[in-house]
């Protein structure tokens, strides 16, 4: 009876392991480059599309994200 109980215990750590290991790794955030204009004379229009992107962002995390993970942007 110990050795059901003993293989019972092992199956159900692993599974649990299992369940705590993609939870992590779901929350992980997808980074997305975009390179603008951020100084000079074209920076006007740099600084209104960081703006749409940032609201399309917050729509996307807002619904959820993309497959359960939220998306962070890195301007250059």
């Amino acid at each position: 009876m110990t050795g059901i109980v003993k293989k019972g215990f092992l199956a159900l750590s692993l599974a649990l392991l299992c369940l705590c290991a993609s939870a992590a790794f779901a929350a992980d955030p997808i980074k997305v480059g975009i390179v603008l204009p951020l100084t000079g004379t074209e920076a006007q229009f740099g600084e209104i599309e960081w703006n749409s992107f940032q609201l399309a962002l917050d729509e996307i995390n807002g619904a959820g994200g993309v497959k359960g993970r939220p998306i962070e942007l890195v301007k250059e």
